[in-house]
C-alpha cells in the first residue's frame, strides 16, 4: 500500500475516533445534565376543591402539605383518604416528569432505552368530605380533646432501658421510636410485645 494511502487512511481513522470521542462527550454530558434535572424534580398535586396541596421530589418523598382551614374540619378518616389520594397524584407527576427527561434523550439518540423508571400510581382527582357550614347561629365546634399523656412503665428487672435518641426523647412508650417505620422481630431483647 503506498504511503498516501497509509496517511489517508490514518487520518480517517483519527477523525473516527475523534468523532466518537465527541459523540461520547456529549452523551455524558446529556446524562449528566438529565441526572441533574431529574433530581431537581417536584411533583405537586393539589385536591380538585383546592383544600389540599402535596409537594413530592423525584422519589415521592412529601416535601410540603398544604391544608386549608377548612379541610381541617372534615373527618379523620375521610381527610386522610385524601391526603393519600393528593400526594399520590403528586408522585405521578414527579416520576412523569423524570420520564419525560429522559424520554427527550432517547428522541435524541442520546440513549438507546429509558432506564428503569417506576409508574406513578394511577388515582382519581380527589376532593376533600367537608361537612357543609353549619347554619346561622349555630354554635361554634367544641376544640378537639387532647390525648391523655402515655404512662411511664419502669424497665423489669433485667430490661435495659430504651435509649432516648432525639433531644427531648425520654424513650418513653408512644413516642417516636415505637412508630419506626421497620418491620421489628418477635423477641429481640428489650422490646415490649
Amino acid at each position: 500500500m503506498p504511503p498516501e494511502d497509509l496517511d489517508a487512511k490514518a487520518a480517517r481513522l483519527l477523525a473516527d475516533a475523534e468523532h466518537l470521542e465527541e459523540t461520547i462527550n456529549r452523551k455524558h454530558q446529556a446524562l449528566e445534565w438529565a441526572g441533574r434535572e431529574a433530581a431537581a424534580v417536584r411533583g405537586t398535586a393539589s385536591s380538585t376543591d383546592g383544600l389540599l396541596r402535596a409537594t413530592v421530589d423525584r422519589d415521592g418523598v412529601l416535601l410540603d402539605l398544604e391544608l386549608a382551614a377548612r379541610a381541617r374540619q372534615a373527618p379523620a378518616a375521610g381527610l386522610a383518604k385524601a391526603i393519600t389520594g393528593v400526594v399520590q397524584r403528586a408522585v405521578a407527576d414527579a416520576r412523569l416528569r423524570v420520564r419525560r427527561i429522559y424520554q427527550g434523550l432517547l428522541d435524541e439518540g442520546v440513549i438507546d432505552q429509558l432506564p428503569p423508571l417506576p409508574e406513578g400510581p394511577r388515582t382519581a382527582p380527589v376532593t376533600v368530605p367537608v361537612p357543609s357550614a353549619p347554619p346561622e347561629g349555630a354554635p361554634e365546634p367544641a376544640e378537639p380533646v387532647p390525648a391523655p399523656e402515655p404512662e411511664r412503665r419502669e424497665p423489669e428487672r433485667g430490661e435495659p432501658e430504651r435509649p432516648a435518641a432525639r433531644p427531648g426523647d425520654t424513650g418513653e412508650t408512644g413516642t417516636w421510636f415505637d412508630q419506626r417505620p421497620w418491620p421489628v422481630r418477635k423477641g429481640w431483647p428489650g422490646r415490649r410485645e
